[in-house]
């Protein structure tokens, strides 16, 4: 229920300063706007998602499951471990697909607090993969955001955003109905 730009915001004041005096004169850092405070909201952002569904999931397994676990002495751990999470594990699966899906669309946290600035991940070796994570980036959402107003209509740059857009939209849709068909399963 929090609005996304107020989390976007709130990683610019308190995140982005907290990674920049960590890692900014190690990587020579000009701000902490980058991938791992994108990253560090995102999670904020999708955790109430992942909590609530995750908590219909456990809570559908039937008590009778439950009881006759304990009734054959089982520990708490190994109630949990071999009763609840594998009955509850198609409804889980789908919590974290629909928080996946409902992250990839996400714009204004991406917008603010990736850095706005198109590179190509470095991963060649564990300080460039640090590096990579901590400095400016820009996912496709927030390309679509940034470059819309600057193009020439029906221009193939134009072209090229709106299918950056319909592969986002693909990716989001089958995300969500392989979300859905756990979801069904698990009831």
């Amino acid at each position: 229920s929090i609005p996304t730009v107020v989390l976007g915001y709130f990683g610019v004041m308190l995140i982005a300063p907290a990674l920049q005096q960590m890692f900014g004169e190690a990587l020579q850092l000009s701000s902490g706007r980058g991938l791992l405070a994108t990253a560090l909201m995102m999670a904020v952002f999708i955790l109430p998602t992942v909590i609530s569904l995750s908590e219909d999931a456990l809570r559908a397994v039937p008590n009778s499951l439950r009881e006759g676990a304990e009734a054959l002495g089982l520990t708490l751990a190994e109630r949990v471990r071999l009763v609840l999470l594998p009955t509850a594990k198609s409804g889980l699966i789908a919590a974290g697909l629909l928080a996946i899906a409902r992250v990839m669309g996400e714009t204004m946290i991406v917008w603010i607090l990736s850095g706005g600035t198109p590179t190509m991940p470095d991963f060649s070796s564990p300080a460039a993969a640090l590096g990579t994570l901590v400095k400016p980036t820009r996912g496709i959402p927030d390309t679509i955001a940034i470059e819309m107003g600057n193009v020439e209509f029906e221009s193939p740059h134009y072209g090229h955003l709106f299918l950056l857009g319909l592969t986002l939209f693909v990716l989001t849709l089958g995300i969500n109905l392989l979300g859905f068909a756990y979801r069904k399963r698990a009831q």
